[in-house]
């Protein structure tokens, strides 16, 4: 049977892959809301600008519009929100196949020997450590948002296995 330490290792690691399950699927939700923001404003203030010199309004309104358009333009192109969303997103989607693992290590706890449970413990967090190997590179980071993550993987963790790692 698996240690008291191999048992909170793998209860830490249901933590934390249900905290990136979530921190990740938020954060490509919010990225991509600001590449979708950019784009529109983008999308209006071009035709608005080419409408005010077609209506012959002061050329300081065109000028102003067609500045904002190009440093909102470069802004989004700056930051590339769309790749980040989307590479959020699949680290996500990844994190969640590790967290099934995760959730299936668990359930076998009670039938491993220590150093097969210990085995399988540092190879779910290697594998974790890649996946969000990339989304690092990206400097995909906002505290707030993966505390507040961590705080619900929390909550819904305790619920959803009905037990604490003492009473496994």
């Amino acid at each position: 049977m698996a240690s008291e330490y191999n048992i909170q290792q793998v209860w830490l690691g249901i933590l934390d892959s249900e905290r990136l399950i979530r921190y990740y699927g938020r954060l490509a939700s919010r990225l991509y809301r600001w590449h979708l923001a950019a784009t529109a404003f983008i999308a209006i203030g071009s035709t608005a600008a080419a409408a005010s010199l077609l209506t012959h309004l002061p050329t300081y309104i065109s000028a102003s519009l067609s500045m904002a358009v190009v440093a909102v333009a470069l802004w989004s192109s700056y930051f590339d929100y769309s790749k980040k969303a989307a590479i959020a997103s699949t680290t996500g989607d990844q994190c969640g196949k590790v967290a099934l693992e995760w959730e299936r290590l668990w359930v076998e706890l009670t039938s491993l020997e220590d150093s097969d449970a210990h085995e399988r413990i540092i190879s779910l967090k290697r594998g974790m450590n890649a996946i969000t190997a990339g989304a690092v590179q990206y400097n995909l980071m906002n505290d707030k948002l993966n505390e507040q993550c961590a705080k619900e993987a929390n909550e819904v963790a305790q619920i959803q296995f009905a037990f604490s790692v003492r009473d496994k």
